[in-house]
């Protein structure tokens, strides 16, 4: 099958092809755009669309930041029962799960992909209609460990006779595991409605074809991951419809216990005190629906920030340590955190100081103290925020403070004061019973040997726009064909350049974490100098960064993860090969 460009039953599904060339959405009628904001200054708790509307008014922190609930494992197993060879399938198929029967599950679960109505905000007059997995937006929490391989059952539920923004079509990737290449959510394999398809994450770490005793190596091991449609020509809005939920992993050293008193056990904040906080930033109608424009190709940016699926909600904490990971959902918008102690007010310091752990599920070497952290899409970066020193009673706020007036990108400007998207409400005693630490050392870092950086094959490509959409060397995306093979045990350097003036591009390599050598010919920041999947590509910047390609074969991709560029159609496909 030949999955490149758009069909027009696509360009139809997109309302790119209605009658008059107009957008036709149901019911969209919108508060006018005030005349006294042009272009990106913070009005109240908003931030100006890439539409140029504005959503209705909301009142702020009156709802409570929901929890993902924790996905449980099905005690009976699946039915249909999995199997290991999957017969031909819906539209695709057959095929084999590879090194399944090293890795069989121990634990097996099932995720309905289903339309649910959805309030962002107890204001809104009626619920949106979403998609969901297992009926919440986000999806639920599933909480894994290395060496504890699973299967997750994607059941499409979703209505054959949807319109209007997504498709009932989906091929959810577990972003960013070490995953067998059949298992990754690759674009082309997708599920019609009324369908499933079965992916087995085997839980080993990369590297484990030269460590196998320890389930490969543990300086590799992954913590914040997070789940999401994939699929081809359709990512924006499938997951700007709500499809995207949450996957933590543990191990010997990050084990989800505070309260672990064993020699390797980090003893990180956990349970209640460990909390994931998504960020989507929607477009609503005066009814309450979320409102996408397929005509923008730069990116979508709505005027309002949800978090874990609520606008402005507030979450009670304790005077003790939080560890709190943020994770940009998308679709366009970049972020750029800060704490404020109290309302955040224009040419007044309150920010406060976090301390960064992790960057894109990886936990650093050492703790770093900071006073914001921004966040590509995709992105994501564990913090810890202590509450101790606080008074009860006491309103922290965390303010997003990156000025972004397209889907070009952040202009990289700092807004004074920003906009503040959750509310800490401070209460109780200091805890002297706080038994969570943040350790001066954490993961160390499996940095490239001489011979290994010596050996490399050496790749370029250049991200940029031609032939009316996004390109890489100056091709748009044809996930039928691969643009590198790399052998399974090579390493490789990669050079990523930007090629495009004031574009910025978050891009994802799927698979294997890299390392970047440099950016523009400067060593990386702090921040940088660890294992990643997302590389923040500004306007005009040139990165080089390092690969190993270990353990599994199969094909990936490599695409922008502004999702609307991904889907115009900033993709290339690579294979991993014997």
């Amino acid at each position: 099958m030949k999955v490149t460009g758009f069909s027009r039953r696509e360009l139809f599904r997109m309302s790119l092809m209605t009658a008059g060339g107009a957008l036709a959405l149901k019911g969209q009628s919108f508060n006018p755009a005030s005349s006294s904001n042009p272009g990106g200054v913070v009005f109240g708790n908003t931030l100006t669309s890439s539409s140029g509307l504005m959503s209705p008014p909301m009142t702020p922190w009156v709802d409570p930041l929901p929890i993902p609930q924790v996905l449980q494992p099905l005690a009976g197993g699946l039915s249909p029962a999995f199997t290991p060879i999957e017969p031909a399938r819906d539209w695709w198929g057959p095929y084999v799960h590879q090194r399944y029967s090293e890795f069989p599950a121990k634990k097996w679960y099932q995720i309905d992909v289903k339309e649910v109505p959805w309030y962002f905000h107890r204001d809104l007059s009626t619920p949106a209609t979403m998609f969901s997995y297992s009926g919440t937006v986000p999806g639920p929490m599933i909480q894994a460990r290395y060496g504890e391989p699973l299967v997750v059952r994607f059941n499409n539920m979703l209505p054959r006779n949807h319109i209007g923004v997504g498709v009932p079509e989906t091929a959810t990737h577990l972003h960013n595991m070490h995953t067998p290449a059949e298992s990754d959510g690759f674009p082309g394999d997708f599920v019609t409605s009324g369908n499933y398809r079965d992916q087995h994450y085997p839980m080993i770490r990369a590297g484990y074809n030269n460590s196998p005793a320890t389930n490969g190596d543990y300086r590799e091991s992954l913590g914040t991951l997070w789940y999401h449609d994939h699929r081809f020509n359709f990512t924006s809005q499938n997951v700007y419809k709500g499809l995207f939920g949450y996957f933590n992993a543990f191990d010997e050293l990050d084990t989800g216990n505070e309260n672990d008193r064993s020699s390797s056990a980090l003893r990180l904040p956990s349970g209640q005190f460990d909390i994931m906080l998504g960020f989507q930033d929607p477009q609503f109608d005066n009814y309450g629906n979320i409102f996408f424009n397929p005509f923008d190709l730069d990116g979508h940016l709505g005027d309002r920030v949800a978090v874990n699926g609520k606008i402005m909600p507030y979450l009670d904490v304790q005077r003790r340590k939080y560890r709190f990971r943020l994770l940009d959902g998308g679709p366009s918008r970049w972020y750029q955190f800060w704490v404020s102690k109290g309302l955040p007010k224009a040419g007044v310091n309150s920010w406060q100081t976090m301390t960064l752990i992790a960057n894109d599920g990886n936990l650093l070497e050492g703790p770093l103290p900071v006073e914001n952290v921004m966040l590509g899409v995709a992105n994501r970066m564990d913090v810890v925020i202590d509450f101790s020193n606080y008074n009860d009673g006491d309103e922290i706020y965390l303010v997003n403070r990156a000025e972004q007036v397209s889907g070009r990108g952040p202009t990289y400007n700092v807004m004074d004061p920003g906009v503040p998207v959750l509310k800490f409400k401070v209460h109780g005693v200091v805890k002297a019973s706080d038994p969570s630490v943040v350790p001066a050392f954490m993961r160390p870092l499996p940095r490239p040997s001489a011979a290994e950086l010596a050996n490399a094959v050496k790749r370029s490509w250049v991200f940029n726009r031609a032939s009316g959409g996004w390109t890489v060397n100056g091709k748009l995306a044809d996930i039928s064909v691969a643009s590198a093979s790399p052998k399974q045990g090579s390493t490789e350097i990669w050079t990523i350049q930007n090629g495009g003036g004031s574009w910025s591009h978050p891009i994802h390599i799927h698979f294997e974490e890299f390392q970047i050598l440099d950016r523009n010919g400067v060593p990386p920041k702090p921040y940088e100098v660890c294992r990643k999947d997302v590389l923040q590509l500004g306007p005009s910047e040139t990165v080089r960064v390092f690969f190993r390609f270990r353990d599994l074969l199969g094909h990936y991709v490599m695409h922008c993860h502004n999702v609307v560029h991904e889907d115009h159609a900033m993709m290339v496909r690579w294979d991993i090969v014997p």
